[in-house]
Parts: structure tokens; sequence; C-alpha cells
């Protein structure tokens, strides 16, 4: 008859059997994968920030982006009536 492990028992195992070396490549090799996710995300935002800068350029679409550049420059009294 087999015996069943329980979660925590494998894991034990799994640990006992890893040497020092190899705890080291298994980090190395995470943080190569988390390295490259993150430099990849930091291109993806660069592009993103030029390319808004590039919109906002251009009229018709700064006025759709930012709506309330049209108040830039007015005074509230003249916008906001108390009745």
């Amino acid at each position: 008859m087999k015996q069943v492990l329980s979660a925590k028992q494998r894991k034990k195992i799994h640990q006992q059997r890893l040497k020092q070396s190899d705890w080291y490549d298994l980090f190395i090799h995470w943080w190569d994968q988390w390295l490259r996710i993150l430099s990849k995300s930091l291109v993806v935002c660069v592009i993103l920030c030029i390319l808004f800068q590039l919109l906002l350029l251009q009229p018709q679409v700064r006025k759709w982006l930012c709506p309330v550049e049209e108040l830039e420059g007015i005074p509230y009294s003249t916008k906001i009536t108390i009745p």
C-alpha cells in the first residue's frame, strides 16, 4: 500500500533533495524572468508616455483628452455664476 503524503511533507522532502547550488540556480532563473518582465514593462511605459505626449500636440486630440484646458487662464468668477 502506497503512503499518502501531505503537502507539507512533500515540500519538506523536496527541499531536502535540493542542494544549495540548486537553490541558487532556481533563484537566478526566477530573478532573470522577473527582470525581463520588468524591463519590458518599463519599455512599454516609456513608449506609451511618448505616444501620449505626441498625441497632446494635436489640437483635436488635446481638446478631447483635456476638456478643462479651455478654462485655463479664465477666472472662475466669469465661468461660475452664483444665483
